[in-house]
């Protein structure tokens, strides 16, 4: 009996293994699909974390490098770019009339130079003095310190531009003035070197007009909110008084030579003296002809010192004195070589 029906329970086992075998498997399977999704999942949250820790990261390198940023204003020389003109358009001769009164200092040893910048601002009423090196501009810097700023050629004999800056701005007396560097070399060698003497800008040769412009304006002192120096010789407004008769002019800068040339040494005389009275006309003579001709130094030098004799302070009388005598000087200089 159990023969006949032996095939049918093997087969019946059989399935029922296969039953069993099947459930298992895709048990298996869905136990190994749910561990990959497991699994991914922890991937994305640690990709995620991963980012957030990276993003994390870099905001704060980004905040550092912020707080430990270096204005690039701090690795550069403190040679100075030249301002916006403050005209629209372009940069004619006659704007340079904006500066009328100012004085400059120009030190070139070319020739040609000399002539260009003269060329430049002819008919401006910019009072310039010209030196042939460094050493001319101290010797003359020991005399007058009266300059809204200094052209200063870099290479030049006897003592260059860089080592009259480095003096310049060790003296007190003309510290303040700014130098301007004239170059035709703006290697990163030259830019040290003007940084470190003390120049605060630079002019490129050839000179451009548009650029000059834009120097005297950001550098020089005929700003309308200030008191402008008065000049030892306005040639201008002597001109206009002379009806803009340059011969007529000439004669009275001429006849001031010959009757005031001493007259410090008479004012000195007669304030020993104690001639008061003649000390007090004789100023009032020259503050006259000072007028006239032009010498506003002299002119407000003269009126200071005409008013302190009435105030008998022998020590304020005595320093007037020293003044005006300098200023006489530096007069007779500036008449020699009006042309």
């Amino acid at each position: 009996m159990f023969e006949q029906y032996q095939f049918f329970i093997y087969l019946g086992a059989g399935l029922l293994f296969l039953t069993f075998l099947y459930i298992w498997l895709k048990k298996s399977s869905k136990k190994k699909v749910r561990e990959q999704e497991i699994v991914n999942e922890l991937a994305k949250l640690n990709e995620s974390e991963k980012n957030t820790e990276i993003k994390e990261k870099v905001e704060n390198l980004q905040t550092d490098k912020k707080e430990k940023s270096v204005d690039i204003s701090e690795l550069t020389p403190t040679i100075q770019t030249t301002p916006t003109p403050t005209k629209k358009g372009k940069i004619r001769k006659e704007d340079f009339k904006d500066f009328n009164g100012i004085k400059i200092l120009l030190a070139e040893d070319n020739i040609i130079n000399q002539k260009v910048v003269l060329s430049l601002l002819a008919g401006s009423g910019i009072d310039i003095k010209l030196a042939n090196d460094g050493k001319e501009v101290l010797q003359i810097l020991d005399k007058n310190t009266n300059f809204s700023l200094i052209l200063m050629d870099a290479h030049m004999p006897n003592i260059d531009g860089f080592e009259a800056t480095e003096i310049i701005k060790a003296t007190p007396e003309y510290s303040h003035i700014p130098v301007i560097a004239l170059s035709g070399d703006v290697s990163a060698d030259d830019i040290k070197k003007m940084k470190k003497s003390g120049m605060v800008d630079h002019l490129e040769k050839p000179l451009h007009m548009g650029s000059l412009y834009n120097i005297l304006y950001k550098y020089s002192q005929n700003d309308k909110n200030k008191k402008t120096e008065p000049k030892i010789l306005n040639t201008n407004k002597g001109m206009n008084i002379c009806g803009n008769d340059k011969d007529f002019y000439k004669e009275i800068i001429n006849e001031f030579t010959s009757s005031y040339r001493n007259s410090a040494e008479t004012l000195r005389k007669l304030l020993d003296e104690k001639k008061i009275t003649l000390a007090d006309s004789l100023l009032l003579d020259i503050i006259g002809v000072a007028s006239n001709i032009g010498a506003e130094r002299i002119h407000d030098i003269a009126t200071e010192f005409k008013h302190e004799l009435k105030t008998n302070n022998r020590e304020s009388i005595n320093k007037l004195l020293q003044e005006y005598s300098d200023a006489v000087e530096e007069l007779l200089i500036a008449i020699k070589e009006f042309e």
